[in-house]
């Protein structure tokens, strides 16, 4: 009550919210509020477990990931390793292989000619034998003029 007698008006939300109307409600009932905390208690500890469980199967997961493809990476630098020194052996391979290519060329190219040259000397001189008889007077310059 105020100063002039009249009755204080207090909102419905206020006296239910209020704890002498909630103590006065649950006056003789058996008080549950520390099973209602321990159940409440025990759903946070449900939640966070959950939540370390799941962070941990995320971090696990992420090392296997990692693993895995750390391990392929390292397959694809050796593969790769591999690769360009198997290009190296092959272009060494294929510069050998032109160099004896090239020399072998070039042995059949001077006997033929040394052949050629013995065939000329042996068979070819007899038909040039009347211009290397000229008589030594005139020059080799002078015999085309």
């Amino acid at each position: 009550m105020n100063q002039h007698g009249k009755p204080v008006r207090i909102s419905t939300q206020d006296r239910l919210m209020s704890t002498s109307f909630r103590y006065e409600m649950n006056k003789g009932k058996p008080d549950s509020s520390a099973a209602r905390m321990q159940k409440v208690a025990e759903g946070e500890e449900v939640h966070l477990k959950q939540l370390k469980e799941l962070n941990h199967n995320k971090y696990a997961k992420f090392i296997t990931n990692w693993a895995e493809q750390s391990a392929w990476s390292n397959v694809a630098a050796r593969e790769s390793a591999a690769h360009k020194q198997r290009d190296q052996e092959l272009i060494l391979l294929r510069k050998a292989h032109l160099t004896a290519r090239q020399a072998a060329l070039a042995t059949l190219l001077q006997n033929e000619e040394i052949m050629y040259e013995q065939e000329f000397r042996n068979t070819g001189m007899a038909l040039y034998k009347d211009m290397t008889q000229v008589d030594p007077q005139y020059g080799a310059l002078k015999l085309f003029r």
